[in-house]
This record gives C-alpha cells, structure tokens and sequence, in this order.
C-alpha cells in the first residue's frame, strides 16, 4: 500500500485524471425529439432515412411501447474507457437518466438527420430483445453517406467512445 501510495506522490497527473474519470459524470449533449406512437415501427424507421437496416429490427423482436405525441429530452452519454452495458445503465440511473428505446432512437436520427459527432455510433441500451444468439440492442451507425440501424450484443465490453442515447425528461403533447 505504502508503494501505491508512493507511486501517486511521484505521478500527480495520474493521480488527477484517475480522480476526474472516478468522481465527474462523463460529458454529455443535450437534444428533444418527438416520439409519434401513432406511427408502426416501420414508419419510423422509414423517417431515419437508413441505408440498411437488420432483419430483426421488426415489431416482433421490438413492439413499440407507447402511445400518442411525446416530447422526449434526450442527451449523449459517451465515456472515455471501456465499459459494459450494465456500467452504462447503472451510471445513467445515478445521473437521473433512462436508457432510451428504440422509438427514441428512430426519432433521434429523423429529427437530426445530419447530426455530425465525433463518434459515429450511438447506441439505444432500453430495448433488449433475446434472439437465438443472444441479447441484442438497437443501434444508429454513420459510415460516411451511409447510415444503418443494426444489432449488437447487450452484455458487450463497449470499446471507450461508443455513445449511448439517454432520456432525462418525457412530457405528453397534443
């Protein structure tokens, strides 16, 4: 203990961004979307526009879970280290955040059809479904002009820089 104790006195700058990544929140932005539940899954996944989207991103594997005109505030939680879904899920909890769905999602990238980011993934960790391989999420990917909703392992270690979308306020509309 003495050694590790040492070891901080002599590497401050460790010791400060070891403190920073433990005790701040991660950044985040901030955005609204409205979520029509009026519309069928595949309608909404009509208005994001996407390029390709997985076989199993259907109202089988993801009914949608509402109804009518919601204004959803969502923000982008992304962390600076690996980490794993329920890390995600646990940390946005203390924050007072929900993971979002995937009818936020769908409306995220319909309302922000050019929204640009620094990383080109964003990920929705509140609708889990169990297909034969295992639990799956829905997720947004940008690769230049092309723009996917694809599938990806729940339980995965996310590498640092993946993004997740995150709702911090709903309020009904009309």
């Amino acid at each position: 203990a003495v050694d590790i104790m040492q070891g901080w006195i002599q590497n401050p700058k460790a010791l400060q961004e070891t403190l920073t990544k433990a005790l701040c929140p991660p950044p985040t932005e901030k955005y609204s979307v409205i979520v029509d539940y009026g519309l069928s899954l595949a309608q909404m996944i009509q208005c994001g526009k996407y390029s390709w989207v997985h076989d199993n991103i259907t109202t089988k594997w993801f009914p949608p879970t509402g109804e009518g005109e919601w204004e959803v505030g969502c923000e982008i939680v992304h962390f600076d280290r690996d980490i794993y879904s329920g890390d995600v899920v646990r940390k946005m909890k203390e924050r007072g955040l929900k993971p979002a769905k995937i009818e936020e999602l769908l409306a995220f990238d319909a309302a922000y059809p050019n929204f640009k980011r620094e990383f080109p993934i964003i990920i929705a960790l509140g609708s889990v479904t169990n297909i034969a391989s295992g639990r799956r999420v829905p997720a947004s990917e940008r690769d230049g002009a092309d723009h996917i909703l694809i599938l990806d392992v729940w339980c995965g270690n996310w590498p640092a820089g993946r993004c997740f979308l995150a709702v911090h306020s709903r309020r009904q509309i009309g």
